[in-house]
């Protein structure tokens, strides 16, 4: 089991260009769709590990909700993935060389305390998205957002 503790904010500015271009693009609009239901928003993986490379890696989030992702919300989300898999991936947008894009989950906020909480989420990648009940990071996705993940907005929550 992992300590919880309270991960620090990322500077999207120290991010490399293509990562930077990105995210900035994709959060602008999660915000929108999400709107007051977004609480924060997590990066993980190898972005944080410092082992993010432009033309291979993709860039890890979780988002954490304040309410479950609806069916509407899930489809919102969806488009929005399906545009950045356009632009990014397939347009090589900000330089974006990579195959992949962001890989994300969104998660009510119970499930960042107790993962085992039957609870909708949503998970998204480049091609497919899903709304399902319960965690959808593995575990050990889970331990390294716990331990090594930086919030790029919302407030500090124990992880």
């Amino acid at each position: 089991m992992v300590t919880p503790q309270l991960l620090s904010q990322m500077d999207v500015n120290t991010l490399p260009v293509p990562a930077r271009s990105l995210l900035e693009w994709w959060l602008a609009r999660v915000r929108l769709a999400l709107g007051e239901k977004l609480r924060t928003a997590f990066v993980h993986g190898s972005l944080v590990l410092d082992d993010f490379c432009p033309g291979w890696s993709d860039v890890d989030v979780c988002v954490v909700v304040n309410d479950p992702v609806s069916e509407a919300e899930a489809q919102l989300l969806g488009t929005i993935h399906d545009q950045m898999g356009e632009r990014f991936v397939r347009g090589h947008a900000g330089g974006w060389r990579s195959g992949q894009a962001i890989e994300g989950c969104y998660i009510p906020e119970p499930l960042v305390g107790d993962p085992s909480c039957q609870l909708p989420c949503y998970a998204a990648g480049d091609h497919a998205g899903r709304l399902s009940v319960g965690h959808p990071l593995p575990p050990f996705d889970r331990e390294v957002l716990a331990r090594f993940g930086r919030r790029l907005l919302g407030p500090s929550l124990a992880c």
